[in-house]
């Protein structure tokens, strides 16, 4: 029994050498994907169970060899103590996100402990079968758990798999069945490689001054996102308005199925997510089942160069851009803002916004015009415009104590948004331009020649670069290829190293632009 207990106490221990590798689970959508901070954690598990075996064997051989029968017991300290020295060494390592103790969460843990404590049962058992020159050799088994432990993992994965799917389909079942009950409301689908976040926020804003209108919070854009929205909705809502993310061909469609959208925004194409999606048209295929579920409704469109993919499937497509019926002109931007005349149709009013970039004048100009095609007049929207605020994290100007300006556009960004963020530099005049950048993920293949490109692009816009992470060499190379100076080029490990480097080259007259902060699991 008392060996039992002990290898249960084993299994705790390398489960908390595991929090980090359950962490990068969570980050990852609850799968086990194979990256360079998940290899690091399998490093330390074979490192233990490598030190394990060595310090079993010795232990055994020097048992077998002296009069000391009762050494068998350093054996399970000894793995005890590697585990917990590598657990207490791992959580230093400047992680910024832990694990989120999540029901889900929860039931991953306690099923991952569980079916290690088993594993670490089943091999103190069967080593208490093994003797040698009358020795019971109990823990001669146990350093090969660490072997093991990812397949514990991806088994545990496995097993919840089919649970996880149920307690899914109750919540959606529950969510559509809300939904369905409520026939007046109006449900808006925002989706698109870009900008769905901003252009929800921006709708949301805007037609608040007419409607009762609610919005997906955050990035809930999946559907247990939208259920625990739909769970949060206020009773008199008119409007609902649902931001729809995909990875994968048919996520669209199924959001379709759950919310019923009565009209839709396209808000563009790129190669984002282009690692799970694998090529350019499942993206496009993807975005595009928003458009083939409204069939004759309508369907609002931004500008992108796979427009004229993607307004073909539509029955009924309102394209919002240039020589469209909602426009801007004679826009001006700089630090405070940006001021244009909005014109729909033949009316025209001068409308003053916080926001500043080329991205988000277009992504209020298809917020107006769904705006207006729900009946809302211009100065209504003129109204909702000047009191929109910029979206956490995408193009956020602050000032710094001191007078350093900040522009945050740490949220994970695609090619086309980081080169538009560069541009908002230009806003800030006689001032030292500063870049920390983490480059550009979840390009599959493509992902060494986009982030070369930024590079350069960075090289013609700004004074100084850090260069953070696994991207740092190919940001690198663009940036020396456009002929930015290496000393002028700053590479760091991660984050916190950056913002020593930022202390040291920052002053008064500075403008920082944080680009793509990104999770741990990149």
């Amino acid at each position: 029994m008392i060996d039992c207990i002990i290898a249960v106490v084993l299994s705790w221990c390398v489960v908390a050498l595991c929090h980090r590798l359950l962490t990068l689970v969570q980050l990852d959508g609850y799968v086990l994907r194979k990256t360079q901070k998940t290899d690091d954690i399998v490093a330390r598990l074979l490192f233990c169970g490598v030190a394990s075996c060595i310090i079993t064997y010795i232990t055994y051989l020097t048992a077998i060899l002296s009069v000391l029968q009762n050494l068998e017991y350093i054996v399970p300290i000894c793995i005890a103590i590697l585990a917990i020295y590598h657990a207490v060494d791992s959580s230093k390592c400047g992680a910024r996100q832990t694990l989120k103790l999540t029901a889900r969460a929860r039931r991953l843990v306690g099923c991952f402990t569980l079916l290690t404590s088993i594993t670490f049962v089943g091999a103190v058992l069967l080593g208490g079968m093994i003797r040698l020159e009358g020795l019971n050799m109990t823990y001669v088994l146990c350093p090969f758990v660490f072997f093991i432990t990812p397949s514990i993992l991806k088994f545990s994965l496995a097993l919840l798999s089919p649970l996880e799917n149920s307690i899914k389909k109750r919540y959606i079942v529950k969510a559509t069945r809300t939904l369905d009950n409520n026939p007046e409301l109006v449900r808006i689908g925002v989706t698109g490689s870009y900008g769905k976040t901003s252009v929800k926020r921006f709708l949301t804003t805007i037609l608040s001054q007419k409607f009762r209108t609610f919005c997906t919070p955050h990035n809930y854009n999946t559907p247990m996102g939208i259920c625990l929205s739909v769970k949060q909705m206020p009773a008199d809502t008119q409007i609902f308005v649902v931001e729809m993310g995909a990875r994968y061909k048919g996520d669209i469609a199924e959001l379709c199925k759950m919310t019923k959208p009565d009209l839709g925004v396209l808000t563009g194409i790129e190669n984002q997510h282009l690692e799970s999606f694998g090529t350019i048209d499942n993206i496009i295929d993807t975005k595009c089942e928003l458009v083939e579920f409204l069939g004759d409704k309508p369907c609002f469109f931004g500008e992108c160069r796979y427009l004229d993919r993607c307004v073909v499937r539509s029955k009924k497509p309102i394209i919002v851009g240039s020589g469209g019926y909602v426009q801007a002109k004679n826009v001006t931007c700089d630090g405070e803002g940006s001021t244009f005349d909005l014109c729909i149709g033949d009316e025209k009013i001068k409308v003053k916004t916080k926001l500043i970039g080329k991205h988000n004048i277009q992504n209020i100009l298809l917020a107006v015009a769904v705006a207006h095609h729900l009946g809302m007049n211009i100065t209504q929207i003129a109204k909702g415009i000047e009191e929109i605020n910029a979206v956490e994290h995408r193009l956020q100007v602050c000032k710094l104590y001191g007078g350093v300006t900040v522009i945050d556009d740490s949220y994970n960004s695609n090619k086309r948004g980081a080169m538009y963020a560069i541009d908002t530099l230009e806003f800030f005049e006689d001032k030292k331009k500063i870049v920390m950048s983490q480059g550009l993920v979840e390009l599959g293949a493509e992902s060494e020649e986009a982030n070369i490109e930024l590079g350069g692009y960075m090289a013609q816009k700004v004074d100084l670069a850090i260069l953070i992470g696994v991207n740092a060499k190919y940001l690198m190379q663009g940036l020396v290829e456009k002929g930015m100076k290496l000393r002028n080029i700053y590479v760091v490990k991660d984050l916190e190293q950056a913002q020593h480097v930022l202390k040291k080259i920052v002053d008064k007259n500075s403008v920082v632009l944080i680009q793509n902060d990104l999770t741990d699991n990149y």
